[in-house]
């Protein structure tokens, strides 16, 4: 074996501890900055059997957007 062999196998195992060092550390941060979030219990949102394919139509005369008398606006002039 020769010198440059050692020392280059020395320095490739201090770069894998060195990596294995910096993932744990990633790993213990992300748990702890997700350590507050609680698993909870998923909400049933299937509809009931009962309920309706569709909703009824809105019971209006006309159509609403032209039917609406419209709002008040302030209009603003310059006096110059």
């Amino acid at each position: 074996m020769d010198e440059e062999l050692i020392f280059r196998t020395i320095e490739a195992q201090r770069d894998l501890v060195d990596s294995a060092a910096r993932q744990t550390k990633a790993i213990r941060r992300h748990q702890a900055r997700r350590a507050h979030l609680e698993r909870r219990q998923m909400i049933d949102v299937t509809p009931a059997p009962e309920a309706p394919d569709s909703l009824p139509a809105p019971q209006t005369k006309g159509n609403a957007l032209k039917d609406h008398p419209g709002f008040y606006v302030e209009e603003w002039y310059d006096d110059d």
